[in-house]
């Protein structure tokens, strides 16, 4: 048992030791809970193992759509030549970077190396990170890649920073831009108001070495743009009409399809999103002013949180409450109301963290703001309230209320009970981490026959000529068949923009018997982001 507490506390503060265990264990559950990836079906245009006319709006968005995603599918199915395997190891690769950033984010607050990834493995199992308002925030376990992607990496880059590891936080911040360039953007756009207007406080991060690594991911992004660019041209042949014309099915599109634009308006989700958002900037606010050994890197974090929470709380309504004719086009088609997100999927580690921290440690984090303390409580407890009204979603209400009279707890009492020792605790969770890491493989290896299931591939005739016309039922078809297809999924091509989208709209109608120029039909479903089968059917 001595030997085990040594042990356990050799690497209690260990940030390789948290990245080891929560890495390897994010990548069981990302082939555990693996399915098809968005990403290899584009990857298989770019290998050129699906062909479509070089003219088709689906080739045009397949070579347009830019993530470095796409370039790892890519890669796996080079090597793999399967679809199957390229879309488990590209959802294990995501498992890692997801279970990797929650454990950060927890250990930054309750620097324990051993229960931040038992407390990571909690969450992922309960599903619980956070609803989002305006866009979903998914964890595992889902064929949408790219949102996820940008979403988790570009706080993957900030906890580096956080952690005062500057060149590579500095490199994956710039990286970003290649992962999900919205993301990427937003992030990037934050980092420099932050550095800009407290140049003081953080001009000791301007070196040499930092502003060459943050240049050299730039690089990176900027030479694999341009050779996606170069290397596949898209060449199509503008249809008659005109750019007013276009900006018509670009509006209407907005006004009456689009899913994340929409007018979100039930007070549940605005007021549960928004204490959540809100609740992450005060505690941002409170651990940077108040913890007296904080790092530079530590207070940049919370600066950047601090700053999108406020920047993105304004865009949450912009454009969705208001018509889209009013704002740029590049506004409308970064969809900020995303970024809320942020704020709201902080709130769970950090709060967690912190009421861990202020549970077991006899030294009070806030010990002259008692007050604040008292308030924090009773925000946690109404915060419960507010999530509890959503009935759909209990784990919240249970989780906060546990927290906040934690918290309270540790408001009123000075010292830690004896049975929240950490030298007891330590040894109990450097040995559960241990046998969770070793027991991983065993699990994968019995769950591998239902993830198997998910793979089924279907078979089609070889000598087809052209495309496979299908449903929201079946619309990942072409990853399954490598057989080029056309879907009702019409998000993507959207962005393609230009006369691209009088093109659009005649293909809509010529196939779904939809047009995109005039306000649909009361009886039609709204805002999916595609037609719904119910729509077109009878056509069909």
């Amino acid at each position: 048992m001595q030997y085990l507490t040594q042990l356990a506390k050799k690497y209690e503060k260990s940030l390789a030791f948290l990245l080891l265990i929560s890495g390897f264990l994010g990548a069981i559950a990302g082939a555990v809970t693996a399915t098809w990836q968005v990403p290899i079906e584009t990857a298989q245009v770019l290998l050129g193992l699906v062909s479509y006319d070089r003219g088709a709006l689906p080739y045009a968005y397949h070579v347009t759509a830019f993530s470095m995603m796409n370039h790892i599918g890519c890669l796996f199915l080079a090597i793999t030549h399967s679809e199957a395997a390229s879309s488990i190891l590209l959802s294990s690769l995501m498992g890692i970077v997801v279970m990797q950033t929650v454990a950060m984010a927890i250990f930054l607050i309750f620097r324990n190396a051993y229960l931040a990834p038992l407390l990571t493995v909690a969450l992922a199992a309960a599903h619980f990170i956070g609803s989002g308002i305006a866009y979903p925030i998914i964890f595992l376990g889902t064929e949408h890649t790219y949102g996820r992607a940008g979403f988790f990496f570009i706080l993957y880059a900030a906890l580096f920073l956080a952690f005062s590891k500057f060149k590579t936080g500095f490199f994956l911040s710039s990286l970003a831009l290649w992962i999900h360039p919205a993301w990427g953007l937003w992030f990037n756009m934050c980092l420099a108001i932050v550095l800009i207007v407290q140049h003081r406080r953080y001009n000791a991060l301007l070196t040499p070495g930092n502003i060459l690594y943050y240049c050299l991911g730039v690089g990176l992004s900027v030479t694999a743009f341009l050779w996606q660019k170069l290397h596949y041209p898209v060449n199509l042949a503008i249809a008659p009409g005109d750019a007013s014309e276009a900006k018509e099915i670009f509006l209407n599109y907005i006004r009456y399809w689009d899913y994340h634009r929409q007018k979100f308006a039930d007070p549940r989700i605005l007021v549960t999103g928004f204490a959540c958002a809100w609740l992450t900037f005060s505690f941002s606010a409170l651990l940077m002013l108040r913890q007296r050994n904080a790092s530079i890197g530590e207070k940049l974090f919370y600066s950047f949180v601090m700053l999108s929470t406020i920047l993105a709380s304004l865009f949450v309504f912009l454009p969705s409450w208001f018509d889209p004719k009013f704002f740029p086009e590049f506004l409308v088609i970064l969809m900020p109301g995303r970024f809320i997100n942020i704020p709201i999927f902080l709130c769970t580690p950090i709060f967690l963290g912190s009421a861990m921290l202020w549970i077991s440690s006899s030294n009070q984090l806030f010990s002259e703001t008692s007050r604040l303390q008292v308030a924090l409580v009773a925000v946690a407890l109404l915060l419960s309230f507010t999530i509890f009204v959503e009935l759909y979603d209990f784990r919240h209400a249970i989780l906060f209320s546990c927290l906040g009279a934690g918290l309270f707890w540790g408001i009123r009492k000075t010292r830690a009970p004896r049975y929240l020792s950490f030298s007891l605790i330590n040894p109990l969770a450097f040995s559960v981490c241990l046998a969770l890491t070793l027991a991983s493989p065993l699990y994968l290896s019995i769950k591998f026959p239902s993830i198997e299931q998910r793979f089924q591939k279907i078979a089609l005739p070889r000598n087809i000529d052209g495309s496979i016309l299908t449903t929201m039922d079946n619309w990942l078809l072409q990853v399954k068949t490598r057989v080029s297809t056309i879907t009702p999924h019409i998000d993507g091509y959207v962005y393609l923009g230009g006369n691209s989208l009088i093109r659009l709209n005649q293909l809509a109608i010529d196939i779904f018997g939809i047009s995109l120029t005039t306000p649909p039909p009361s009886n039609m479903a709204l805002h999916q982001s595609a037609f719904a089968t119910a729509d077109f059917k009878d056509l069909w």
